[in-house]
């Protein structure tokens, strides 16, 4: 394993490397520190012209927003020092429409429901753990924040293990369907009913490839029969307006399968033929 990494210890080019980032970390708080200033520059500007409610203080320690009080405390100590000595203590106004611009955005994560940090409604981040659970069990958030900073990492034998395909590409899916269904307004037993209906079409679209790859082999054993010929394309035609019937159609069209089937296991594909 330790040959497959390929580690470098050569002393001089990492003491290079190690030079490198201590420049690099330099020039970031060159321009860090170019950004203080621009942001106050902005607010003086605006100030004069009555937009201050256009503001946000990320560093009022009574800040409401657990999104933009989570950006806080990821800031570097030294652009916080050089905060407080252009906007003073305790003080950081930056314009609301500009915050992901100037600071950055912020990730997702699967674990957010559970540690507070999102804008979502209290009753959905709560449905999201219930519906969420109801899926991995009561150690859902130890397994989601485990299976997701494997992911962050970038692990490459990971990424080729059943793992990423039975827990985090699922799980990943999961989150961000829930999440996009509960902010258009449906409710959980509705995403429920939804999960359920998806997968028995995707189960039956797996199906119908299958056949359909039977039928073009046979098709070609029995390119000189024309009645065995023109019965398999009526049943391929047949199969094929099956499929442009689906719900799912317009994602198989635009070339989406992979990510709506991902992580389809054998209980779900049992509920395609009512197994439970």
């Amino acid at each position: 394993m330790l040959k497959a990494l390929d580690r470098n210890t050569h002393l001089g080019e990492m003491i290079g490397a190690w030079a490198g980032r201590q420049a690099e970390e330099e020039l970031a708080q060159s321009f860090n520190m170019g950004l203080v200033d621009r942001l106050k520059d902005r607010w003086d500007a605006d100030r004069g012209t009555g937009r201050q409610n256009e503001y946000v203080n990320l560093a009022d320690p009574d800040l409401k927003d657990t999104v933009l009080k989570d950006t806080w405390k990821i800031i570097p100590a030294e652009m916080r020092n050089d905060i407080e000595r252009v906007f003073g203590k305790n003080k950081f106004m930056v314009r609301k429409d500009m915050v992901n611009n100037a600071l950055g955005y912020r990730e997702a994560s699967v674990g957010d429901p559970w540690t507070g940090i999102s804008r979502l409604d209290p009753k959905a981040q709560k449905a999201f753990i219930d519906t969420a659970s109801f899926f991995f069990g009561k150690d859902t958030f130890k397994y989601l924040r485990t299976a997701e900073e494997a992911w962050q990492a970038g692990i490459s034998v990971a990424k080729n293990t059943i793992v990423i395909r039975s827990v985090i590409v699922p799980a990943s899916n999961l989150a961000s369907n829930f999440l996009q269904l509960t902010t258009r307004g449906i409710g959980p037993r509705q995403i429920y009913k939804g999960f359920r209906e998806k997968l028995v079409e995707i189960d039956q679209f797996l199906k119908n490839q299958d056949r359909k790859v039977e039928i073009e082999a046979l098709m070609a054993v029995n390119r000189n029969q024309d009645a065995m010929r023109r019965r398999l394309e009526a049943e391929l035609d047949s199969i094929e307006e099956s499929n442009r019937r689906m719900s799912i159609w317009p994602l198989i069209e635009a070339g989406e399968f992979s990510t709506i089937s991902e992580g389809l296991t054998e209980a779900d594909a049992a509920i395609g033929v009512n197994r439970h």
